[in-house]
């Protein structure tokens, strides 16, 4: 084991991220096996690749570094857009990783779906503690998903690779125990419940465009999950059904049209990172935010904008602002819904999202606040 891979590992038992059983794991699962020799790392301004053959040492410190890897943007376009790319494949945070494995709570012989390959390195993961050959792993790419069945198998761990869409699962060889997504979805596939045994666990982001994306642990009884919110992490968005991103000169020219107003709410008591962005994603459908960087440090612009044809801007001058101007355009007021999504948080008793939680039935998903008797939001099959 080199020097970094060790150090990474003992930093995450230090932090208490890592339990004992998974650490023996995480020792014999190098990680730079699975990471290309070129990957996107982010500069001051724009995003860059990482070339393991020009500098050897900082490719490596970023591999062992307790982050996410950045292995293709924009669908793995030839030449993508640097400025705002959109993640489409990482190797996740080793943090998140390990709490993912955790809450699955896997024994030794247990039968493991995996969605969304990625690099493979959690695969191999998964393939240490319960064996190869009881893991399955489904991949929509079909260039990632050749590269990491490759690196897998030459590794040793000879797990079944499928090409496909991950929300449709791998029937061939249901029921699971256990279910693990790599990537957000914005409504819990059905599929993975029918593939799951009774009494099985599903591990998953979800996520609504404003807020990507909050870890669930699902326990699966009659064919019904019910769920807790565990943390708030990133990660890749399920590549058939993405959210919808708009140019960001093309608000900015409407910007004259805008209606203008005042607010003394704090952009960033909104914004994720916030504790009400949870609230927020759920009572504000439809609505992403971008936040762009002003001339001066702590200045910028909070962009909200729909999949149709309103946006919102609120403009920080500096950190020590207390009231803000806000530019609204289109037929919804997206920053006044956000005010009312907050509020109502508020009055919720401003509730982290530890307390909330998740049902999934045939029907409907439901979002709860403490127990499953106290609903706060209902989508139904169309709801997206």
């Amino acid at each position: 084991m080199i020097s970094e891979h060790r150090r990474l590992i003992a930093q995450l038992v230090a932090d208490g991220d890592l339990t004992p059983d998974w650490a023996e794991v995480f020792e014999r699962v190098p990680r730079h096996m699975f990471i290309p020799d070129r990957f996107w790392d982010r500069g001051e301004h724009d995003w860059f690749q990482r070339d393991r053959n020009v500098d050897p040492g900082v490719w490596l410190q970023r591999v062992y570094s307790n982050g996410p890897i950045v292995v293709q943007i924009d669908d793995g376009r030839e030449n993508p857009d640097v400025t705002r790319p959109r993640c489409t494949s990482a190797a996740i945070m080793p943090t998140v990783v390990a709490m993912m494995l955790d809450q699955l709570d896997v024994a030794s012989d247990a039968q493991v779906l995996e969605l969304g390959t990625g690099t493979g390195y959690t695969t191999a993961l998964l393939a240490e503690r319960v064996g190869a050959e009881n893991v399955v792993t489904v991949e929509l790419d079909s260039r990632l998903a050749y590269r990491a069945g490759t690196t897998l198998r030459r590794a040793g761990w000879d797990v079944a690779v499928a090409i496909r869409d991950g929300n449709l699962g791998w029937a061939r060889r249901a029921p699971y125990d256990r279910v693990l997504s790599s990537y957000a979805v914005r409504r819990i596939p059905y599929t993975w419940l029918r593939q799951c045994v009774d009494g099985g666990v599903i591990v998953a982001p979800w996520g609504t465009p404003y807020a990507n994306a909050f870890l669930l642990r699902f326990t699966v009884h009659d064919e019904v999950a019910d769920g807790r919110f565990l943390a708030a992490a990133a990660f890749p968005w399920d590549r058939c059904r993405p959210p919808r991103f708009r140019a960001m000169d093309d608000l900015a020219e409407q910007r004259p049209q805008a209606v203008v107003s005042r607010t003394l709410l704090r952009p960033y008591q909104a914004t994720p990172g916030s504790g009400s962005c949870l609230a927020v994603g759920i009572r504000v459908p439809r609505c992403q935010w971008v936040w762009e960087d002003g001339e001066e440090p702590g200045s910028g612009t909070v962009w909200l904008y729909d999949d149709a044809e309103s946006w919102a801007s609120v403009t920080v001058p500096d950190q020590s602002a207390e009231e803000f101007a806000v530019h609204e355009y289109g037929p919804r007021r997206l920053w006044r819904e956000v005010e009312e999504a907050h509020a109502w948080w508020q009055r919720l008793g401003s509730p982290e999202q530890e307390r909330f939680g998740m049902t999934v039935t045939p029907e409907e998903q439901v979002v709860w606040l403490d127990c499953p008797d106290t609903p706060v939001h209902r989508w139904g099959p169309s709801d997206r």
